[in-house]
């Protein structure tokens, strides 16, 4: 077992201008974002504005209106020099911040440099495989996550990961590549219209993203949640079909859309039923697609 109590932090960033990243939630241990046991670094912030969005409360960064603090009754939240303090040691976790929020953002977010977030990690490091960073969208934080990702692979044998919807485009990308490992990608649908209606951004820059970190073997896999009323046979034949032009051993895992956690309409949306999730993967399978999966 590797120990990593003792082991120097290279200095990456100056203390005149330290990379900041605004992080949501750390968990220490995950079997589902990414291969083996895994500590998960949730950012905030979004490129998307998904419609039926399990982390609603991550797409944007606090604006400091104020009216989370009128609903607190814990006061551990308080505007200070026109921004929102959260005091985490008097928070009793009732969410009522975040369940009034009408920015889709939350007050309680901590702001890391790189080095201290290892700091954070680093009692679990010889516990875990590897570091996935999911959000949010990791990539609209890319300095502080390439920042971040570097002390990691400079300090550690720990695999990074990041879970993306592609949406910031291959150029994006091109520093993070030598520090990164793999990569999911979230495909939402590839119809280029419901994609649209869905996300509210277009689809053609997420598949060049995945084009992109194929090319640079990266791609750990791609994922689908299925979403009754916008996935049908065709979508699922033609995501399959691209991603089988691309290489026929790229994992494609179906994920059951299900309400909890979502607001506005979603909540109200149905889960597939096991009949269309089975017969979602024998399509996707057909296509010659080696390694389909699906959720419970």
């Amino acid at each position: 077992m590797v120990s990593y109590a003792n082991m120097r932090i290279p200095k990456i960033t100056t203390p005149e201008q330290p990379v900041r990243g605004q992080v949501n939630h750390i968990l220490l241990q995950s079997f589902v974002d990414g291969p083996g046991n895994r500590a998960v670094v949730f950012l905030q912030g979004c490129n998307f504005h998904c419609i039926y969005c399990h982390n609603p409360f991550t797409i944007n960064l606090c604006n400091a209106c104020g009216l989370c603090i009128l609903h607190c009754p814990s006061g551990s939240l308080s505007n200070q020099e026109g921004i929102v303090f959260w005091n985490e040691a008097v928070c009793t976790g009732c969410d009522n911040c975040i369940k009034t929020c009408p920015h889709f953002s939350s007050p309680k977010i901590k702001q890391f440099t790189p080095d201290r977030l290892w700091r954070e990690l680093q009692p679990c490091a010889a516990f875990v495989s590897g570091i996935s960073v999911s959000g949010g969208e990791p990539s609209t934080q890319m300095g502080f996550l390439v920042e971040f990702f570097r002390i990691v692979k400079s300090i550690s044998n720990l695999t990074t990961l990041i879970e993306t919807n592609g949406f910031c485009g291959p150029e994006a990308y091109n520093m993070l590549l030598p520090v990164l490992d793999m990569a999911l990608v979230d495909l939402k649908i590839i119809d280029a219209i419901k994609h649209k209606q869905l996300t509210g951004q277009e689809l053609s820059i997420v598949l060049d993203t995945i084009r992109y970190l194929q090319a640079n073997g990266k791609l750990q896999g791609v994922n689908q949640v299925i979403v009754p009323g916008f996935h049908t046979d065709e979508d699922i034949t033609r995501a399959a079909g691209f991603l089988a032009e691309l290489d026929p051993a790229i994992p494609f895992r179906l994920l059951r859309f299900r309400p909890h956690g979502t607001t506005g309409e979603a909540f109200g949306w149905e889960s597939p039923a096991e009949g269309s999730m089975d017969r979602f993967v024998n399509l996707a399978q057909r296509q010659g697609l080696q390694n389909v999966s699906r959720s419970l």
